[in-house]
């Protein structure tokens, strides 16, 4: 067989968002940040606390829901996400990469 490729946008979501998937403004428990280093989130300029409100035009409204849409596209694939940041809405364009392979120890 061959591995699966998921497409990857190196952003920690905050799983009791409402309203959209909101990023993380924690590090996590390994103290990385919530918008990955060298990541496609961060090279479109995505930041901690952005709340994705939709992926290419289609409605996000939960942590999971930003995740199945984000798998239903292959890596290298350009997407526009419209992300809320405190009182304005922006349009940030982003590419897709392919998910890093798991560091040992989780």
């Amino acid at each position: 067989g061959h591995a699966v490729k998921h497409s990857y946008v190196g952003v920690e979501l905050n799983a009791q968002s409402s309203g959209g998937a909101q990023i993380s403004r924690q590090p996590d428990q390994q103290g990385i940040p919530p918008v990955r280093p060298g990541s496609p989130a961060a090279a479109a300029g995505v930041q901690p606390g952005d709340v994705v409100t939709a992926i290419n035009g289609k409605a996000i409204s939960s942590t999971s829901q930003f995740i199945q849409t984000v798998d239903s596209y292959p890596p290298g694939t350009k997407l526009t996400l419209t992300v809320k940041r405190g009182a304005s809405t922006k349009q940030i364009p982003l590419t897709l990469g392919n998910r890093p392979a798991t560091p040992s120890g989780g």
